[in-house]
Parts: structure tokens; C-alpha cells; sequence
């Protein structure tokens, strides 16, 4: 069989003061045909995986694009236009194929386009017709839209929050579509609106137990794919919240009776996973009560929800209290990162931190300090390992505190993004990360309590009161008597309407 397979991943923050344009995916590498893909890194991991997984079966693939931008506000729509049209024109020319199994985020807006990714398979679909097999991995915080089931065979979302089982995602798409292709299964599909909206990391109950459900369901002979798109909260468009995805072995009335037993196990879930955060001083009460590395989620500043990753609240506080032997980062700031390089390792700096994309950063902060550390190609280890390039990057040392400033923008993820540069955060009392929920596995092994920090900014924890202007209101926790799930899409095998 001939496969082709391509990435086109952002994730769309409605709400973040800057737009996604070309240097945004050009800052993370964008591989265009299979000669640049020289290695692998956390931006091309996925469509060598799927070249590995397929040609080890004794198939053809055909590389594609491999493009991808860190979330922040909607994409410039040449730039979409552009990275799509590559792909659509490649589908075209290199064809026919058997089977396209892309990765793709399911929360990408541009200009124009409230649903990318609806978009581009349903073009995709009309270049291949009916007899091709396409599918998508996806990220569960996706907004699973009708246009996107309506135009795939499959789409299956990462189980996993923080995301850390693409690889077996791929492997399941991969094992679909050839039995697909073959005949031995008739892929039908319910989709399922549970009318919530928040955020649902799967590591610690109850949504552990959820997906553990997830997975039994999945043994059913009758089941091929079960999926829980937890939705992008900060995404606004028509279609965003959490919704149920349940693909059957042609019996749509099974697929449809998971489908709606999974989101009625969502909705009863939903009082006890309310998200749950503290002020920020009351969270800087609890540095250095007791022993071991206090952890300070600065939730809100998320650069990998599209924030800008430079608020100064939490520094502030901390600073106005007179508190050391805290770590903050990342702090995108490539002004600061430039003034770090002309001072030198061990030299006296002085800059304004941060606070340059308005409310939702606060005001700059003055820095007087000694730059620590320095290095021209900082990494952090991604959530498979693979290394996320994080540019020139220095340790600063102000008052007792390390702040890691950083050129691209990116979360929090791993311990290694301040330990690479040199800080011993076993030294420390606390450290404050730019992170929602990726950053957890690697820091709960050495952290002794882990708080997730309210703080103003582009990612409000406060789902009630999201300024939504174009999803519907009827949801919970606005409505706390919003309506029970809904199905609003059955596709029976081979329909594409």
C-alpha cells in the first residue's frame, strides 16, 4: 500500500494578543519533502514514526509537510492557505494513495477559517474521493468538529493528559486504516456533545479511571476507536467543548450507546474535577514552610495555550516580598536574552522583564543581576523525550532568585529547561513554572507539592466566565443546568455527509 502521511499542528488561542504568522512555524523547523528530515526531533517525531510503523509492514510512504507553530492567536490565513495548498498539492501530484493518516491539532483557527482542520480534510477529500482511506491523529484538546467527522474515515485523539501516547495513537491509526483498507472493518462514527467546557488532566483521578474505561470499551470486538476530545477552552468558535467520538465495526447503534455511556461518565465527573487554584499570595505563603521543592504552576501565562509567556505578576509578588532561592521561567524575552549575551557569563545585567503584550502580561519589571548561565542552543526534553529547541537562552541570578529567559516561546515542560543552563533546583524552595498540566510528569518526582497559581492572563482557569462570542453559552459551569449529552453527528461506513 501506498501511505502518505504529514503534520500541520497549532493550537489557536482565540484570546492571545499576537497572531501566528510564518516565523512562527518557521522558529520550529518546518520540513517540507522527506530529504529534510534528517532526525528526530519533537517536531518531526510523528511522521518518521508513522514511516517507521508503515515500512515495517512492507508499505510505501510518502512524506509531507511537517510544520508546526506554538499555540498563540490565529494564524495568518496566507500562512494556512500556504502550508495547506503544499499539502493538497502534493496529495495530488504524488498520488494515488491507499491511505493518508495525518497529524493534525483539531484547535487550529485562521484568519477566515474557525475550523482548519475541517477544512483541509474536507479538500483533502474531494482531491482523493470516496475509496481513499483518511484519518488524523489529533490532540484531545481539539475541537471536534461535524465537518471533520463528516470528512475522515477516522479520527483518534491522544488519550493522554499531558499527551505523552502519540506514538501508540499513530500505531492505532496506522492498524485502522489498513484493516480498513482490506475489509476486515467498516468504520461508522457517533459523535457526542457533552456540553462542558475545562480542563481534565488524565493522570490523577478521577479521569484516570475514565480512560482506563476508554481502553476497555476498545476490546470489544465490535469497538474500533474510542475518543475523548477535551476541547481548547480558550478557542472561540461555534464548535469548541468536550465531546465523545466512538467509531464501530459498522453497528453505529453500539458505537452510538458507548458514545453516549462515556460523556454521561464526563458530565458525572464534572463536580469533582472542577479546576481548582489558589491566589498568588496565598501561594507564596507556602514557600519555605517546609522542606522540599514547592512547585507554582503559573497557569495562566501558558505559552503552550497560546499565552505570551512574559507576565510579571508572580515575579512581582515575589520580589515585593523580599523571597529568594525561587527559580521563575521561561520567561519569553529575547530582549532580555540579548542583553544577557552582551553582558557575558558572569557579568552584570540590567533590563526590563517581561510585561510587553499588555493586560494579560503585566508591566516590565527592572532586573539588575549577574547572568549565571548562557547558551546559544538551549533545549528541554519534550513530553516523548525528543529535544524542544529553545534558542539562545540564560540563567540570570536577581536577589537570590534564578529566572531563565528564553528567545521562542515555549511552556514549561521539563526540569532540564532550568538544569540544562545550571541551576540546582534541589538547591531551591520553589520554582515557579509558565505550564498548565505538561510540566507535571517531570517535576512531581521531585517536587513535594505542586499549586496551580491564579493569576491574571490569556488562559483564565475561570471557564464560567470565558467572553465567548461565538460558542454557544448553554455549558457547564456557566449553565450549571445545561442540557445532558447530545448526539449531533452518526456516520454509517462510507458515508462522507
Amino acid at each position: 500500500m501506498r501511505i502518505f502521511t504529514a503534520t500541520l499542528v497549532t493550537e489557536t488561542n482565540t484570546f492571545s494578543p499576537f497572531a501566528t504568522d510564518q516565523a512562527s512555524f518557521d522558529a520550529c523547523g518546518i520540513s517540507w519533502r522527506r530529504e529534510d528530515y534528517s532526525e528526530k526531533t519533537f517536531f518531526t517525531e510523528n511522521v518518521l514514526h508513522v514511516k517507521e510503523r508503515a515500512e515495517a509492514d512492507g508499505h510505501e510512504v510518502v512524506l509531507g509537510l511537517s510544520a508546526y507553530a506554538d499555540p498563540g492567536g490565529p494564524t495568518l490565513d496566507s500562512v494556512y492557505e500556504h502550508l495547506r495548498d503544499d499539502m493538497l498539492r502534493q496529495i495530488e501530484t504524488e498520488g494515488p494513495f491507499d491511505a493518508i493518516n495525518l497529524t493534525l491539532h483539531g484547535a487550529m483557527v485562521a484568519s477566515g477559517y474557525d475550523d482548519c482542520e475541517g477544512d483541509l480534510l474536507g479538500r483533502i477529500r474531494g482531491i482523493v474521493g470516496a475509496e481513499v482511506f483518511l484519518g488524523a491523529m489529533l490532540d484531545p484538546h481539539c475541537h471536534l468538529t461535524r465537518d471533520m467527522v463528516r470528512a475522515a474515515d477516522a479520527l483518534i485523539s491522544m488519550r493522554e493528559y499531558p499527551h505523552t501516547d502519540g506514538a501508540d495513537r499513530l500505531d492505532e491509526l496506522h492498524r485502522l486504516s489498513v484493516a480498513t483498507i482490506v475489509g476486515e472493518v467498516r468504520p461508522a462514527a457517533v459523535l457526542v456533545d457533552c456540553r462542558m467546557v475545562g480542563v481534565w488532566p488524565t493522570t490523577k483521578a478521577p479521569f484516570r479511571a475514565l480512560v482506563d474505561r476508554m481502553q476497555q470499551h476498545e476490546r470489544d470486538s465490535e469497538i474500533l476507536s474510542v475518543s475523548f476530545a477535551h476541547g481548547f477552552p480558550w478557542g472561540d468558535v461555534a464548535e469548541s467543548g468536550a465531546r465523545i467520538l466512538v467509531i464501530g465495526d459498522g453497528r453505529i447503534d453500539i458505537a452510538e450507546r458507548v458514545a453516549l455511556e462515556i460523556a454521561d461518565d464526563v458530565r458525572s465527573l464534572r463536580e469533582e474535577a472542577r479546576f481548582d487554584s489558589m491566589s498568588i499570595e496565598d501561594a507564596l505563603d507556602r514557600v519555605g514552610q517546609d522542606q522540599g521543592l514547592l512547585v507554582l504552576a503559573d497557569i495562566a501565562d501558558n505559552p503552550g495555550g497560546g499565552a505570551p509567556g512574559d507576565s510579571t505578576f508572580i515575579l512581582r509578588a515575589l520580589l515585593d516580598r523580599g523571597l529568594s532561592r525561587v527559580a521563575l521561567g521561561m520567561f519569553h524575552d529575547p530582549d532580555a536574552v540579548a542583553c544577557c549575551r552582551a553582558a557575558g557569563t558572569r557579568g552584570t545585567v540590567e533590563f526590563a522583564l517581561g510585561g510587553k503584550h499588555g493586560a494579560v502580561s503585566g508591566n516590565p519589571v527592572m532586573m539588575r543581576g549577574r547572568v549565571m548561565g548562557f547558551d546559544e542552543n538551549h533545549l528541554q526534553s519534550g513530553p516523548g523525550g525528543a529535544p524542544i529547541p529553545l534558542g539562545p537562552s540564560a540563567w540570570v541570578r536577581v536577589d537570590g532568585n534564578d529566572i531563565i529567559v528564553t528567545t521562542s516561546r515555549h511552556q514549561v515542560i521539563h526540569p532540564d529547561a532550568f538544569m540544562r543552563l545550571g541551576v540546582d533546583l534541589a538547591a531551591l524552595d520553589a520554582v515557579v513554572v509558565k505550564s498548565t498540566t505538561h510540566f507535571r510528569s517531570g517535576f512531581q518526582p521531585i517536587a513535594r507539592t505542586v499549586l496551580d497559581v491564579a493569576t491574571p492572563g490569556a488562559l483564565s482557569p475561570e471557564f464560567a466566565n470565558i467572553d465567548y462570542r461565538k460558542k454557544l453559552t448553554a455549558y457547564w459551569p456557566r449553565c450549571e443546568t445545561a442540557g445532558g449529552p447530545d448526539v449531533i453527528l452518526r456516520k454509517s461506513f462510507g458515508s462522507r455527509s
